[in-house]
């Protein structure tokens, strides 16, 4: 059941048959009351069972599977298999030296091309050949060294073989060293007889690791760190500066993000995810004609692109193409039509144009999509009650009030609604309510003002006319509002 669960988890748990064949064949062979028929039963239904998981993972047609992997690489399966003898040697290497500068999340590793291109490639498959020999000619003297070499090797095969995954990643190593470490430490204490030496050596050797981990920890401690890191050691490879660019637009570090990103689309200039975040990040530093280029680039490679067209359609209308960004808002529409915040913002960009109507059937479908955002039934009402429909502006003010009655939105708009409709009282309480909440919005201190004064308040118009000045000195007292005082002037 645990093999079972390690096998969903993880697919290179499949090599678990395997192990516990090998496993028995090493230690108990010539021990025990199981028969050679019976232990012959177990080992033909362990390998059904590696079998069957092949199936699962790989198919009917393994071939076929294994060779799709490789349509999205930038390397061939024989480059792969060839690089994988020095990734395994390097692997062994960081495990007798994991030093934190040879240690790296992204590797960007250089690619064999044959067994003398580079020369260390023929070595490194000599020295593998060597290994296996190890644990053929060691099986009969030293069982635990043998097998040790032999589960190293096997857990790495799934990874480091046909299949087409990147190159090289440190965590394939769990698995291959467990049994790795602790023949280290059988054979020192086999081999080192001086107790002294061997504890002094051995808290040298602990104390020198935990300073490692504690330094690599430092770099893991934070992901800019650790991107950074990446970018240090893998300053050729394109997904390094992107993840680090990503990281910096989410810390508001635009400049930085921008450079990051340009460094990749420079390495690999068919990064379409690179150039949308290019458009991002320049859009957030109000570069909007500068944005619009790259999400055009983004289109160029990825003509389906909805969040593309989306932010282009965005970048268009802040340099008031407005005619181009409803193409672009009415594709990302086309291509997510279950996504209300497309639906929005060709709404907003109908109503900036002047079509309400336009606008209003929009805002219908993304408030069909988002019931109760009263957000989007805030806007539905603005845009009725610009297009003159009142009553139905109301109508939505009151559904908006009822998912959140603390709206200082849904208040100050009910209130111009109320006042457009001639009804300044109901107006007033609305206005209020919403001051209360948000004191500092000067268009409401200043529509407040204009009920005030219909009721026939004119000190308490004045107060509000006066403070909205305050806050926002473009929302000047009305000519007949005196300044003096809060006394206002007959019209």
């Amino acid at each position: 059941v645990a093999g079972i669960c390690a096998v969903a988890g993880k697919p290179n748990a499949a090599t678990l048959p395997l192990m516990i064949v090998a496993y028995d064949w090493f230690f108990f062979r010539n021990h025990g009351k199981i028969s050679a028929k019976n232990r012959a039963i177990w080992v033909i239904g362990a390998l059904i069972v590696l079998a069957a998981l092949s199936i699962l993972y790989l198919g009917h047609d393994p071939v076929a599977r294994i060779l799709s992997g490789y349509q999205s690489r930038e390397f061939t399966l024989s480059q792969r298999v060839m690089t994988q003898f020095r990734v395994v040697i390097y692997y062994i290497s960081l495990i007798f030296f994991p030093h934190p500068d040879r240690l790296n999340l992204d590797y960007d590793y250089p690619l064999s091309y044959s067994l003398s291109a580079p020369w260390s490639t023929g070595v490194s498959a000599a020295a593998l050949a060597a290994c296996i020999f190890m644990v053929v000619f060691s099986a009969r003297w030293d069982r635990l060294l043998s097998f040790c070499i032999f589960w190293f090797l096997s857990n790495l095969v799934i990874e480091s073989s046909v299949i087409g995954l990147e190159m090289v990643f440190e965590h394939r190593l769990y698995l291959p060293s467990m049994f790795i470490v602790p023949v280290i430490a059988v054979k020192w204490f086999q081999f080192i007889r001086v107790k002294s030496f061997r504890i002094g050596f051995g808290c040298i050797l602990i104390a020198l690791l935990g300073l490692w981990t504690y330094e690599r920890n430092q770099v893991w401690a934070d992901e800019v760190r650790l991107w950074e890191d990446c970018v240090r050691k893998s300053p050729e490879k394109a997904r390094p500066h992107y993840n680090l660019g990503c990281l910096l637009i989410k810390r508001d570090l635009y400049d930085q993000a921008i450079s990051q990103f340009e460094k990749a689309v420079r390495i690999y200039p068919g990064f379409v995810d690179a150039y949308y975040n290019l458009g991002v990040a320049t859009a957030q530093n109000k570069d909007y004609k500068k944005a619009a280029g790259y999400f055009q680039k983004t289109l160029s490679r990825d003509p389906a692109n909805a969040d593309a067209h989306n932010n282009l359609a965005n970048a268009l209308s802040k340099i008031s193409r407005s005619e181009d960004a409803i193409t672009h808002y009415q594709e990302a529409v086309r291509l997510q039509p279950e996504k209300a915040d497309f639906l929005v913002n060709l709404a907003m960009e109908y109503f900036s144009a002047g079509n309400f109507e336009q606008a209003i059937l929009h805002y219908q479908k993304a408030q069909a999509l988002l019931p109760d955002d009263p957000s989007i039934l805030n806007k539905l009402g603005y845009a009725y009650f610009s297009a003159g429909n009142t009553d139905e502006a109301i109508s939505c003010y009151v559904k908006a009030l009822r998912r959140q009655p603390d709206n200082p939105e849904s208040l100050g708009k009910m209130g111009d609604a109320l006042l457009q409709k001639g009804n300044p009282k109901p107006a007033v309480y609305y206005y209020l309510k919403a001051l209360a909440l948000n004191p500092g919005d000067a268009q409401t201190n200043y529509n407040l003002g204009i009920a005030y004064f219909q009721t026939g308040n004119r000190a308490q118009a004045a107060i509000c006319f006066n403070q909205a000045y305050r806050l926002n000195p473009d929302l000047r007292p009305p000519s007949f509002i005196g300044t003096g005082a809060g006394q206002p002037s007959l019209p």
